[in-house]
C-alpha cells in the first residue's frame, strides 16, 4: 500500500460525511481509506453510510475508539492503525482538492530518505525545495502551515520510529511536528517543501476555531524537545511568538472575549485577569507596544459588547467574500 489517508474525527458528522464523498472517487488501489473515530455521540459509520450515498464504502475502513482518548492521540492512533508507507492525516473539517491524491502519489514517487513532504495551503507558505536540518524545518516553512496537519504527508517508517515522541509531546497540540522533528533529527533524513496544493480554502466557523491562548501555551511544551540545539530553540520560540502575537490574532481574541462576557460564557472579572494575563506576557516581551492599543480595544469590547458583534459580523462577511443580509452570530465558548 503506497499511501494511507486516515480522518481522525469527533462529533463532526457532516463534514467527515463531505470528506468521504470527496475523497471516494479519488481512491486508487494504492491508497488506503480510515476514519478512526473518537467515540462520537452517534456512530460516524452508520452516518456516512446513511447520508453519502452511491459509493462504494468498502474502499473505508471505520474505527471507533471505545473511549474518547482526545483530539491529539487521536491523531497518534491514526500513525498506528496506518498500513501504507505514507501517511495522509486529514482534518475532518478541512476540504480538499479533486486531484490530492493524484498530487500526493506523483510528489511521493520514487522518494528516498524523504522524512515527509509539505505542500502549500490556506494556513501558510514555505519556501519551496529539499531540507536536511530541524533549523531548516522551522525555519523554511511557515509555522501557521507547520501547525496544519492537512498540509504534509509523512513517511511512515522514517516518521512511525518516532512515534513515542508524539506521545510525549501528546499535550503540546502539535504532536505531529515533534515527530518530524525527531526524524530529521535521529535519522539524518530531508523533507520537502512543495508548491502543490492538497488542500482547499475554507471558513472556520467560530464555534470550531482554536482558542489560540490555550493553543499557544500548550505549544510551548515543544521548547522542551531534548534534542533541539540552542539556535533551534530560540527561532521556534520566535516563530511561536510571532505567530500568536500579532494584531489580527489579538484584535479577534478581543472580540470573542467580550462576546463571551455578554453570552456570559465568562465573567467580566476573569475576563479582566484574561487580558491582564496577556498583557504580562507582553510586557515579558517587550512588545508592548503592539498589545497596549489591543488591551484597551478588549476592554472596550467589554463595556460595548454590540460593536464586538458588528466587528465580528462584518469580519465573517469580509471572508466569505459577500455582502447583504448578516446571519445570526453562532454562540461562541471561550474558556480559559
Amino acid at each position: 500500500m503506497k499511501l494511507t489517508v486516515a480522518i481522525p474525527t469527533f462529533n463532526r458528522l457532516v463534514q467527515v460525511t463531505g470528506r468521504v464523498s470527496e475523497l471516494l472517487p479519488q481512491i486508487t488501489p494504492d491508497v488506503e481509506f480510515i476514519i478512526i473515530d473518537n467515540c462520537s455521540d452517534s456512530s460516524v459509520e452508520e452516518y456516512v453510510k446513511n447520508n453519502a450515498k452511491n459509493y462504494n464504502f468498502d474502499r473505508i475502513k471505520f474505527i471507533r475508539n471505545k473511549i474518547n482518548v482526545g483530539a491529539n492521540a487521536n491523531f497518534m492512533k491514526c500513525i498506528e492503525h496506518c498500513s501504507g508507507e505514507w501517511l495522509w492525516i486529514l482534518g475532518d473539517d478541512d476540504p480538499v482538492c479533486p486531484n490530492a491524491i493524484e498530487i500526493i502519489l506523483k510528489q511521493i514517487e520514487d522518494l528516498q530518505n524523504i522524512a515527509y513532504v509539505t505542500f502549500f495551503s490556506s494556513a501558510g507558505y514555505g519556501i519551496p525545495g529539499e531540507y536536511s536540518t530541524v533549523f531548516d524545518a522551522i525555519d523554511k516553512v511557515d509555522f501557521t502551515n507547520a501547525l496544519f496537519i492537512s498540509s504534509s504527508v509523512m513517511n511512515r517508517q522514517l516518521c512511525g520510529s518516532y512515534i513515542r515522541y508524539g506521545y510525549e509531546m501528546i499535550g503540546a497540540q502539535a504532536p505531529h511536528l515533534a515527530i518530524k522533528y525527531a526524524a530529521l533529527y535521529n535519522k539524518k533524513c530531508k523533507f520537502i517543501v512543495s508548491q502543490e496544493r492538497i488542500t482547499l480554502d475554507h471558513l472556520v466557523e467560530n464555534e470550531q476555531q482554536w482558542n489560540q491562548l490555550r493553543v499557544w501555551t500548550r505549544l510551548l511544551w515543544l521548547l522542551d524537545l531534548e534534542f533541539l540545539s540552542f539556535q533551534e530553540h530560540k527561532l521556534l520560540a520566535k516563530q511561536m511568538h510571532a505567530w500568536f502575537f500579532n494584531f489580527k490574532t489579538l484584535i479577534l481574541m478581543s472580540i470573542r472575549t467580550a462576546l463571551s462576557v455578554e453570552a456570559k460564557l465568562l465573567s467580566e472579572s476573569t475576563a479582566s485577569k484574561f487580558i491582564d494575563e496577556l498583557y504580562f506576557r507582553q510586557k515579558s516581551v517587550r512588545s508592548v507596544w503592539m498589545f497596549v492599543p489591543i488591551y484597551w480595544l478588549t476592554l472596550f469590547f467589554i463595556k460595548f459588547p454590540s460593536a464586538a458583534k458588528l466587528c465580528d459580523r462584518a469580519r465573517c462577511c469580509l471572508k466569505k467574500g459577500r455582502t447583504g443580509k448578516l446571519e445570526p452570530l453562532p454562540k461562541v465558548e471561550h474558556r480559559v
